[in-house]
């Protein structure tokens, strides 16, 4: 019998709360973890509402009441970093287009 390939998988989302769809990110979290796989979630605001799994980078942590374009850049900068330094199999994006 084949064993499962297990992935590296990044989950995208704006925040764990309020909505259908961050709902159901936060239970692909879960889902995905108890298969076996390696789960992190990227939120962009600091609101988790809903149980997760994984590790997660919350980038709205980083956020200020006075939001310059210059912090902006940095968050950016760090998310980029942190895509290249985790090297994910699959990063599914949650947000908007």
């Amino acid at each position: 019998m084949a064993t499962e390939k297990k992935f590296k998988v990044c989950l995208v989302s704006i925040s764990l709360a309020k909505g259908g769809l961050e709902r159901s990110c936060a239970m692909l979290s879960q889902m995905l973890e108890a298969k076996g796989h390696e789960v992190h979630l990227v939120i962009l605001n600091d609101e988790v509402d809903y149980p997760f799994s994984g590790k997660m980078l919350n980038l709205g942590k980083l956020k200020t009441e006075k939001d310059s374009i210059v912090k902006r850049l940095l968050r950016f900068r760090k998310f980029r970093n942190y895509l290249k330094k985790e090297k994910f199999d699959v990063i599914i994006d949650h947000r908007p287009k």
